[in-house]
């Protein structure tokens, strides 16, 4: 496979082009980057056919998933890469896995705090960018020039919003918060939106989503039984949705019907002009009322309040290894217990200063 000469290596840690080193031992250096095609393995120059696969691929970051893998470039000047004889596979999985999975993690951490043109919630105002955090191993699929929204994956790398800052929805910044319940505002537009009564809300989720995969999203966030990839278990939730939408919704036949067993726990709280408040479960009183949805129509679609509670772990046998959290790890240790992180820079360096030392070259392609 040919690849393209920008996205080649041009000098060590070129970080600004996109690539990352790391030094794990019997290795030379090896070099990664997400560039917009599959995965690829490359051994001194040469393309290992079949590419690699983490170990736990399902697991990887286990909040997250890394959907997707980076390229790497392995120098490998003692022959410890344990490939194939023809050099079409690896004979097991990569041996510096680890390493290079906190290396991903930081680079997350590094972009959380240096990213640009986020959203923001400051003085009753929502001012709309990007509602969550496009990190390429946070994606389904990677297509970067794609302005199609939906190319990421729904709950993946969302960020909660506050008055004066943000943070990365994730079971980690959920516990130090104690979160529980999320606002969750499905939006049609990237208007700024002026919330006149939302001082009584901490921790927003904004999200948008093409007309054309609508429905069906919504009807998936009907089933949701559990959020931040099963971290933790949703005890119930209150809907707030244009009365059309949730008639069609409601009365789909065929493959696109809704369950009964969702139906039978789906109830019309209040009715107000062409909004209804729909619960599921037995939410505590809301602070959020329909009169003050019906002034944002024409910006806001749905709103969802997730009522939430953290799942317990599964027990495991005595032998049995806990899959290891990097991403949770590192935000401990480079946020500690605040893990609101202000939208002003500057600031954030003042409260950060171990994460933006010691991330510093993360960031660069970021500033």
């Amino acid at each position: 496979m040919e690849l393209h000469k920008e996205n080649l290596i041009k000098e060590p840690a070129d970080i600004r082009n996109g690539w990352h080193s790391i030094y794990p031992n019997g290795y030379s250096n090896i070099y990664w980057r997400y560039i917009p095609v599959r995965e690829l393995l490359l051994c001194n120059g040469i393309v290992i056919t079949n590419g690699y696969r983490f170990s736990d691929r399902n697991n990887s970051i286990p909040e997250f998933g890394i959907q997707n893998q980076p390229t790497i470039l392995v120098i490998d000047s003692d022959g410890n890469l344990p490939s194939s004889l023809d050099r079409n596979k690896l004979e097991i999985s990569i041996p510096f896995e680890n390493e290079l999975k906190i290396d991903i993690c930081k680079d997350i951490i590094a972009q959380l705090l240096a990213t640009k043109n986020i959203s923001s919630f400051n003085s009753h105002i929502a001012k709309i960018n990007e509602t969550q955090l496009l990190h390429p191993s946070l994606t389904w699929e990677l297509k970067p020039t794609s302005k199609d929204v939906n190319q990421y994956n729904r709950g993946e790398g969302k960020l909660l919003f506050f008055e004066g800052g943000y943070t990365l929805l994730h079971s980690y910044t959920l516990s130090m918060l104690s979160q529980v319940v999320i606002p969750w505002f499905w939006l049609k537009n990237d208007d700024n939106i002026n919330f006149k009564n939302l001082t009584s809300f901490s921790g927003l989720v904004f999200s948008k989503y093409a007309i054309s995969e609508y429905l069906s999203v919504l009807k998936d966030t009907l089933y949701e039984k559990s959020i931040v990839n099963n971290s933790f278990k949703i005890i119930s939730k209150r809907i707030f949705i244009n009365i059309a939408v949730y008639q069609t919704i409601y009365n789909q036949t065929g493959n696109s019907r809704l369950r009964k067993d969702i139906k039978d726990l789906l109830i019309i709280e209040k009715e107000y002009k062409s909004r209804l408040s729909v619960v599921w479960g037995s939410p505590p009183t809301s602070t959020m009322e329909l009169d003050f949805l019906s002034d944002y129509n024409d910006q806001v679609s749905v709103v969802i309040e997730h009522y939430i509670s953290p799942k317990s772990r599964k027990k495991r046998g005595l032998n049995a290894e806990a899959p290891k959290d990097y991403l949770h790890d590192l935000l401990n240790t480079y946020l500690g217990r605040n893990v609101v992180i202000p939208y002003n820079l500057e600031e954030g360096k003042k409260m950060f200063p171990k994460a933006f030392n010691d991330l510093k070259n993360y960031m660069l392609k970021y500033f």
